[in-house]
């Protein structure tokens, strides 16, 4: 159990994670503007050059909070009672089937949220220049940015707010907080959603794996929409999948959604979280 007065074991609480993504912001910058002057120019969205930043920003971060934490990387990622084995066979197959279908049905919310606020130019561009980079753009966003995210986002943010809030609250703070990392609208209302569920995931198994699982999905997903919609938005910003892909966006949600709930189902009435 935790011990009175043992802050480093809980840090960060709400304001000092605000704190935390500041800090991160700021040495992405400073990172961004040394990659700009000693190894080349890009431009906001590069995936090369976005991918290594912020591969680098976050791994200084991490090493931060976690020797601060005390906390080591292979209790970050998985601190449940069950096995890695076991949580990685139970779930693998549900989360990858409800997020890869969720982003189909998700990509319609930035559709909306784009005739409402439309996109401008430099946006428009920045997601182009994402997609277009190939094998660095599939490791940018498939696997360094979930990676990355989860382990801040849930493993240091949500698992030290369930020892300071309710979950309810841990959840949707971490949530509030992974959406406003995103740095644009279109992007940060699916990301406040898919971070209510993948908390949700985290707090029941207490296990970074699923939710790694889950937010590569959910971003193979966008990979695989964008490749197949992006030619139709190269100047309107976002546009709605073909029928065919919302249908198959629905038809994997729906049975993603019902195994997991199967496996996980309602927590019980009273069940606190593991201590640190």
């Amino acid at each position: 159990m935790l011990q009175p007065g043992d802050d480093r074991k809980i840090f960060p609480n709400l304001a000092q994670a605000i704190g935390l993504l500041v800090a991160l912001f700021a040495i992405s910058l400073l990172l961004g503007a040394a990659y700009h002057d000693f190894v080349e120019p890009f431009q906001a969205g590069d995936p090369l050059a976005s991918g290594a930043v912020s591969l680098l920003a976050a791994a200084l971060l991490l090493s931060f909070v976690t020797r601060y934490k005390r906390l080591s990387f292979a209790r970050l990622l998985h601190d449940s009672a069950s096995s890695q084995g076991a949580v990685l066979v139970l779930l693998t197959l549900p989360v990858t089937l409800l997020f890869f279908g969720a982003m189909i049905l998700l990509d319609d919310v930035a559709v909306l949220v784009n005739y409402v606020f439309p996109m401008s130019q430099s946006d428009i561009d920045m997601f182009q220049r994402l997609m277009s980079g190939g094998a660095a753009s599939f490791i940018a966003i498939c696997i360094i940015a979930p990676v990355t995210e989860e382990m801040l986002f849930r493993g240091i943010f949500l698992r030290s707010f369930l020892h300071q809030y309710s979950p309810r609250q841990a959840i949707v703070f971490s949530s509030a907080l992974f959406a406003v990392a995103h740095l644009n609208l279109y992007q940060a209302v699916p990301a406040f959603f898919v971070g209510l569920i993948i908390g949700w995931i985290y707090w029941r198994v207490q296990s970074l794996w699923p939710c790694i699982i889950a937010h590569m999905a959910y971003n193979v997903g966008g990979y695989v929409v964008g490749l197949i919609v992006g030619d139709t938005s190269t100047s309107t910003g976002p546009e709605f999948a073909p029928l065919p892909l919302q249908i198959l966006g629905v038809i994997c949600t729906a049975i993603g959604a019902n195994l997991l709930w199967k496996l996980l189902g309602p927590r019980p009435a009273g069940t606190e979280a593991p201590a640190e």
